[in-house]
């Protein structure tokens, strides 16, 4: 069974800061689909202000993560 991890596409222009909405509609997606499917199951979602790191390849990581994911948001 895959492990229920998602990717979050989304369009921010370069240089605007999201004042914390990004940060709050990810917390609540991530809620949503745990209440749907069970806590049981850690539901993670890829967001590149979260998950990338200083310094990384990060064409290799935004790619790695569209693979493991089982699925995206928006599809």
């Amino acid at each position: 069974m895959l492990k229920p991890t998602g990717f979050w596409s989304y369009h921010r222009p370069d240089g605007t800061p999201s004042h914390g909405w990004l940060s709050q509609l990810h917390t609540e997606l991530v809620a949503e689909l745990e209440g749907r499917i069970g806590t049981s199951r850690r539901v993670s979602v890829f967001r590149d202000e979260e998950t990338l790191r200083f310094g990384v390849a990060w064409e290799n990581e935004i790619d790695s993560a569209i693979d493991d994911a089982s699925f995206s948001w928006p599809s």
